[in-house]
C-alpha cells in the first residue's frame, strides 16, 4: 500500500487525498491525519476502513490490503479492533 501511494502521489509529499481510503462515516477520522501522524496511525486507519468496506470479511479485506489473512488477524489484535455487533 505504502509503495503504491509513494508511486502515485502527486509531488514530493504524500497527502490525505493521495491515500485510497473510503470516505464513509466510519472512516471520517481520515480527515484528521496530519504531519505528526505515524505510519502505524495510517496503517490502522486504512485497515479499519477496509474492514468496514468489506463488512469485516477478513479474507476479502486481506486481499484488498495485499496481506495474508494471518497477518490481518495479527493486525486486528495489535490495534484492538472489535467486530461490530449485528443490529447495533
Amino acid at each position: 500500500m505504502i509503495e503504491r501511494v509513494v508511486l502515485l502521489a502527486r509531488g514530493d509529499e504524500i497527502r490525505a487525498q493521495d491515500l485510497p481510503l473510503a470516505t464513509s462515516p466510519s472512516t471520517s477520522r481520515v480527515t484528521k491525519i496530519g504531519a505528526s501522524s505515524t505510519l502505524a496511525d495510517l496503517e490502522k486507519l486504512h485497515i479499519e476502513a477496509v474492514l468496514a468496506q468489506t463488512n469485516w470479511h477478513q479474507g476479502h479485506a486481506a486481499k484488498v490490503l495485499g496481506i495474508s489473512s494471518k497477518t490481518l488477524y495479527r493486525k486486528i489484535r495489535q490495534y484492538g479492533f472489535a467486530r461490530p455487533r449485528a443490529g447495533v
